[in-house]
């Protein structure tokens, strides 16, 4: 498969609007810029036998949610394809104050709609959510209170990555990035404790979130 202009565009377009922006995680003092995940996001995408619009969504998969651009922007500059899965890997409209303060809302309603996406939508999720599983890993490795920099907290976040996993696992039994989010998510469960039947089985309420 050759690599087209049209994705050294959109490389060099998230390169831009992500310049000043960085992860929550640092390694030792040093913060570590945010192109970085859109980069390994992309990487586990062709990875995982996606194809090049994918790869793309992939690159520009946080810039609604996080730089306010706008699905017409998208779609204008790649097409109606990227600017879909781009959209249904966002769960956040900077422009909806209401959703940012509701954390579990938010997230909630971003699972219900998994079933409906397609598989390329799914597989850029899934590479999202496998290299974000994985640095949560690595950075509680280092401190036990990363945590506190999630708004799901420690509980929140197993149980929004061990729901969406489920979902993934049963739509991409065979994705590369799937299996890469279930092996953090084993490591993440018995490092706390914690329960995957319980996080699958019951309600968000009683889980005590907010």
């Amino acid at each position: 498969m050759d690599v087209s202009p049209r994705f050294g565009e959109a490389l060099a377009w998230a390169s831009k609007l992500h310049a000043r922006q960085m992860r929550k995680s640092k390694v030792g003092d040093r913060s570590v810029p945010y192109i970085s995940h859109l980069l390994a996001v992309c990487a586990l995408v062709w990875e995982d036998g996606g194809d090049e619009d994918e790869a793309i969504a992939a690159l520009l998969h946080d810039a609604v949610e996080d730089q306010g651009v706008t699905t017409a922007q998208i779609s204008r500059r790649f097409g109606d394809k990227v600017a879909r899965i781009v959209m249904d890997c966002t769960d956040l409209v900077p422009d909806d104050p209401a959703a940012i303060r509701h954390w579990l809302p938010r997230k909630r309603a971003h699972i219900e709609r998994v079933p409906g996406f397609g598989d390329d939508s799914l597989r850029v999720l899934a590479a999202d959510k496998a290299h974000n599983a994985t640095v949560m890993v690595w950075d509680a490795r280092d401190d036990p209170r990363s945590w506190d920099r999630f708004r799901g907290g420690l509980v929140g976040t197993a149980w929004y990555l061990v729901r969406m996993h489920a979902l993934l696992e049963q739509r991409l039994p065979q994705s590369r990035s799937v299996a890469k989010l279930a092996l953090a998510l084993d490591e993440f469960l018995k490092r706390y404790s914690l329960s995957r039947e319980t996080l699958l089985t019951r309600e968000p309420s009683a889980l005590d979130l907010n």
